[in-house]
């Protein structure tokens, strides 16, 4: 499958990528199907962070974002 081919997929089929910011460079960090699925992945990829680094989310910044951009919220 071409990468152009993925996302098309995606969309049509309701999957949802985990994307992470690691020492400033993106990665994909698996792909889940439905909204429920893709938050329990963010979940575990918290959880498996917190025990590589041996932090707990009351000594760090946690951040979440989710946001989509309409052709109406554009600037002219």
């Amino acid at each position: 499958m071409s990468s152009a081919t993925v996302p098309a997929i995606c969309r049509n089929r309701h999957f949802k990528s985990l994307i992470t910011l690691q020492d400033g460079e993106i990665h994909s960090s698996g792909i889940k199907r439905g909204r429920r699925k893709s938050l329990n992945g963010i979940i575990d990829l918290l959880i498996h962070y917190c025990k590589d680094y041996h932090c707990t989310p009351a000594n760090c910044n946690i951040i979440i974002g989710y946001g989509v951009i309409q052709r109406s919220d554009r600037l002219s």
